[in-house]
């Protein structure tokens, strides 16, 4: 609950003085762009989408959604402030898509959809989507994938030195 309330929050109150992309007046922030690449990484590679059924159509779409986040992180990086509302090509469009239906998610508009979870589970892969699409005019290269999870215990120090112990 406490991670809905705050995605909230940050909606409704962020200023615009060193905003980067803004949605409705509100500056998207790096958790909040987490958030949305997860749900763009999620639509793409649920057991839905990658089923026989439709797995050629989710093929296809692949290229866009990587094309569409590295479209908005570029947005994001830059010193320049981007209204998503102003933008007109389809990438933005996806990109609001996107953001209206993660507010719908909160207001409940789903029942019974796990709202909490979903949020925490989109923000968290979303930390760790990998994005690239180069055009020129012999090729277009993408890509979309999951970096693998930080292992949890790689900065464990022991503090005590091990003790040599005789068995009899």
């Amino acid at each position: 609950m406490k991670k809905l309330i705050l995605f909230m929050t940050m909606f409704c109150f962020m200023s615009v003085a060193h905003a980067k992309v803004t949605y409705k007046n509100s500056v998207l922030n790096e958790s909040q762009l987490n958030t949305i690449k997860g749900l763009l990484y999620d639509m793409s590679h649920s057991e839905e989408a990658t089923n026989e059924a439709n797995k050629e159509q989710t093929q296809k779409l692949l290229p866009y959604l990587s094309k569409s986040i590295v479209w908005l992180m570029n947005r994001h990086n830059s010193s320049k402030t981007y209204r998503l509302e102003s933008a007109r090509n389809k990438e933005a469009k996806l990109i609001i898509n996107v953001v209206v239906t993660i507010l719908d998610v909160i207001r409940g508009n789903y029942p019974g959809f796990p709202a909490e979870k979903a949020l925490g589970h989109w923000t968290d892969i979303g930390s760790r989507v990998s994005a690239e699409y180069k055009t020129n005019p012999k090729q277009t290269v993408w890509k979309l994938e999951l970096k693998p999870e930080d292992s949890k215990t790689q900065n464990l120090v022991f503090k005590h030195e091990a003790e040599i112990v005789e068995v009899f």
